[in-house]
């Protein structure tokens, strides 16, 4: 039971902070003036829900390297995230604090499932140490 909760705790953050990132990814490139609908915008955008739908398809089959997996793929949709809260030109405006805000929930959720993936891994060990 206790496995179940936490790949669904897994899934949950690794989808939310998918979502944020691709909205700071949207927010970006129309910073620099790119349109949405452009193959960089929509690569990048799928390349993340790729990355999202990985990690669902490896914890809903509990893959033996689903950890990793989930470790690698919250801590790349961090820095994605920080790297919007960094990069955000109009901070004092509406729209900006609006972006940073997005930013900072989605670091904080990203975070949030590299903590699930290692405890992910600390269940897994665990098991295998008690011959499960």
């Amino acid at each position: 039971m206790k496995k179940t909760t936490n790949a669904n705790k897994i899934i949950a953050y690794t989808v939310i902070a998918m979502v944020l990132a691709a909205v700071i990814e949207f927010c970006m490139y129309a910073q620099v003036g790119q349109a949405w609908n452009s193959a960089a915008v929509l690569g990048r955008v799928g390349f993340l829900v790729v990355l999202a739908v990985l990690v669902v398809i490896f914890v809903a089959l509990r893959v033996r390297l689903s950890s990793y997996v989930t470790i690698l793929v919250n801590l790349y949709l961090g820095i994605i995230n920080l790297g919007g809260l960094l990069q955000v030109h109009d901070r004092s405006a509406m729209s900006g604090l609006l972006i940073q805000l997005v930013a900072i929930c989605g670091i904080v959720v990203a975070v949030a499932g590299v903590i699930q993936g290692i405890r992910q891994r600390l269940n897994y060990t665990y098991s295998r140490l008690e011959g499960k």
